[in-house]
């Protein structure tokens, strides 16, 4: 479930925009079987991704980037040799996560795979300082 941190910072909805949120958002999360979390503050929705060379880490990048540009939206994010972190989210009216923010960490999922994401097993740690 949706804890209630991240509940209180998304858009203001109605009852089935909520849902749509909710049942969007779940699937990627740690606790669901996905592998983003909620930042602390509950304003975003972040990760790390592996990949077994820069240049693969680079490309994935690139192909993020296209999305970004026609979503008009962009992540903070970083690259250190062959890991890069993503935290998406929304910064006006105030900091959340947006239904776009769930879509563009779905894309990146999706090209992470494409670009032979190295994916830890079930006992590693999601933090590559912790890998």
């Amino acid at each position: 479930m949706v804890d209630q941190k991240s509940e209180s910072n998304i858009e203001t909805q109605t009852d089935p925009e909520y849902e749509l949120w909710r049942r969007s958002i779940e699937p990627l999360l740690v606790s669901r079987g996905g592998r983003w979390t909620i930042t602390e503050d509950g304003t975003g929705l972040e990760r790390y991704f592996t990949f077994k060379t820069f240049a693969k880490a680079w490309n994935f990048m690139s192909a993020i980037v296209p999305e970004c540009k026609s979503n008009r939206h962009h992540p903070e994010w970083s690259n250190t040799y062959r890991t890069v972190f993503i935290r998406w989210r929304t910064h006006e009216p105030d900091n959340h996560i947006s239904l776009l923010d769930i879509k563009l960490a779905v894309i990146c999922d999706e090209q992470a795979k494409a670009f032979g994401e190295v994916v830890p097993d079930a006992e590693t740690s999601t933090t590559p300082e912790e890998q």
